[in-house]
């Protein structure tokens, strides 16, 4: 190997595999130019203050330019580095490195190669294989580094090399523990920090693109807030207020103006007058529609002052309830209603011939009345003769009919205020009723169900009635819907679930047990009725199956049964 020095003076470069360059020239004044030779662009280690490595990279003019110190670098293969250009007096002698307190000989042979491994002649030829000094591989780094581009890096923070080399960061993300993380929920997705809940390329997980006339909300492409179902009929709410209703419309409840006794309105239909909905409660043959300023509208049959104007006069088209101005929920019976307000408090009216607006009588109200002992609950349900609610002291409460259990409690006594349901167990997160059965959802996705379980309703595998909760089996719920012969449930992935009386959609097989609704992916919500169910799925599109005697399939048909590949038609 040729040797080259400072103009024409002799001079030593030593270049050692561990990605450590030591360059000694005894010739050399301080203020000349470093004379080492290498090969254009190619990098080497270099010492810096503390023991750590830096790099430097050879320019076009075969020469290395200033070391740059990573912070995030150690030392070379992880220990301190000292360097004792004393040893190198002549041209003669050996120059040594002096490695935590061990002297190694520069010109000996190491673990990574010859003596002159790494090392560049006169004329800038590699005369090994490793760069100028680069690091080869991750054997040349501390355990908890690895090589990427010769350098020994951390790639649990690096974010030009985050987890592996060469995965870079977005500009406003950091590297933690080996992941890009994006700032707030935004997560990385083609190589950009997206809003998940808001990226219309990438709604609710990357990739997943919503249609072109679809915008995505909180993480699904829709523009639905939600849906509800009647005992014939379904409602849906969209982003933009208004409502749209189908199926059975003998009392007005599709709320378009007209009355059809025999003739059923079997596609979304919008109601009259409303604009600004944000969730809605389908009865038997009334609907009601919590407004976006905490106001309730209903519309429908009023026999029993379900509407809660203060008459019993049926309307086509949407009353104002009277007396609530702050609701946050809205649930109807088969001729009551009630409201969860903003406060926690809970207002009934309508119907109570067994005790179900829960004011300690049997009388109905026209207008709404204070379920008693109820001041912070979370969530309401309500579909036949009773109603429960979930509070955050007391767990579940329920109270009406209970001819069944249904209402929880252990025992067959109606109630006509509310009572604890006994043995949950935990914390209520969803909560269901159906006409004589109840079901509630746990923090740990356990289903649990109680009541009349006539054909396997309650999903235990059983057909025993429960007055206190069993467990559903087999499943891990998010939401569950209950109509009157059949449980429906979806999970946080959104399959979904049917047994009982719902186990195929053409009523063809029964279970005491969950069965799986193939046809039916993606849902993110939920509804049922008598002998039919609803969803929507995350591409906004609304699906219903099973009883379609009333239209409520809302596909344009009217006919016994309809399968769950039918698509509701205009919606979203």
């Amino acid at each position: 190997m040729r040797r080259g020095g400072c103009g024409r003076g002799g001079g030593w470069s030593f270049a050692l595999a561990f990605a450590l360059v030591l360059s000694v020239d005894s010739a050399c004044t301080s203020d000349e130019p470093h004379s080492d030779r290498c090969v254009p662009g190619a990098s080497a280690s270099c010492a810096c203050v503390g023991g750590r490595v830096g790099a430097q990279v050879c320019g076009d003019d075969s020469r290395f330019g200033p070391c740059v110190c990573d912070p995030l670098g150690d030392a070379a293969g992880g220990t301190d580095a000292a360097l004792d250009a004393s040893a190198a007096d002549g041209a003669g002698e050996d120059a040594r490195i002096e490695l935590d307190g061990s002297e190694i000989d520069a010109a000996a042979p190491t673990e990574a190669g010859p003596p002159d491994a790494g090392v560049l002649d006169a004329a800038g030829d590699d005369a090994a294989t490793n760069d100028g000094g680069a690091v080869a591989d991750d054997a040349g780094c501390a355990s908890d580094r690895i090589a990427c581009d010769g350098l020994c890096i951390d790639p649990s923070v690096d974010p030009r090399n985050c987890g592996v080399c060469g995965n870079v960061c977005p500009a406003v993300a950091v590297c933690t523990a080996g992941a890009c993380d994006c700032p707030g929920d935004e997560a990385v997705c083609s190589g950009a920090c997206v809003d998940l809940t808001a990226d219309a390329e990438n709604c609710g997980a990357c990739g997943t693109t919503c249609r072109p006339d679809l915008p995505c909300r909180s993480s699904e492409c829709r523009d639905l807030r939600g849906i509800g179902a009647g005992i014939y009929h379904v409602c849906a709410v969209r982003l933009d207020g208004e409502v749209l209703c189908w199926g059975a419309n003998d009392r007005g409840q599709i709320g378009d103006g007209t009355v059809s006794p025999t003739v059923p309105q079997p596609l979304p239909t919008l109601v009259v007058g409303i604009t600004d909905a944000v969730q809605v409660g389908p009865g038997y043959r009334h609907t009601c529609a919590v407004r976006a300023g905490g106001t309730i509208s209903c519309w429908g049959d009023n026999e029993f002052g379900q509407l809660g104007d203060g008459s019993r006069t049926s309307s086509p088209t949407p009353v104002l309830v009277m007396g609530i101005t702050d609701a946050v929920q809205v649930t109807s019976g088969t001729a009551h209603s009630c409201a969860r307000l903003a406060s926690g408090a809970v207002r009934c009216w309508g119907r109570s011939d067994h005790g179900q607006l829960g004011d300690g009588t049997t009388v109905e109200a026209l207008t709404p009345v204070p379920v008693a002992t109820i001041t912070d609950a979370t969530f309401i349900a309500t579909w036949y003769e009773h109603t429960c609610a979930v509070s955050t002291s007391r767990g579940i409460l329920c109270w009406g009919r209970n001819a069944e259990g249904q209402l929880g409690d252990g025992t067959l006594m109606e109630r006509h205020e509310p009572v604890a349901v006994v043995g949950f167990g935990e914390t209520a997160v969803h909560l269901a009723t159906g006409e004589r059965h109840t079901c509630a959802v746990g923090a740990s996705g356990t289903a649990r169900c109680w009541g009349d379980n006539g054909g396997g309703i309650l999903g235990d595998g059983t057909d025993m009635d429960s007055p206190t909760p069993v467990v559903v089996m087999g499943i891990e719920a998010a939401q569950v819907a209950l109509g009157n012969g059949h449980t429906c449930a979806i999970t946080a992935t959104g399959t979904t679930y049917c047994w009982a009386a719902l186990a195929r959609w053409d009523g063809t097989m029964r279970s005491r047990l969950p069965v799986l609704q193939d046809e039916v992916t993606e849902a993110v919500a939920l509804a049922s009725g008598v002998d039919f169910a609803c969803v929507i799925r995350r591409s906004a599109e609304v699906r219903c199956w099973g009883n379609n005697y009333e239209g409520e399939a809302g596909n344009g048909t009217v006919s016994a049964h309809s399968p769950p590949s039918e698509v509701v038609v205009g919606l979203p």
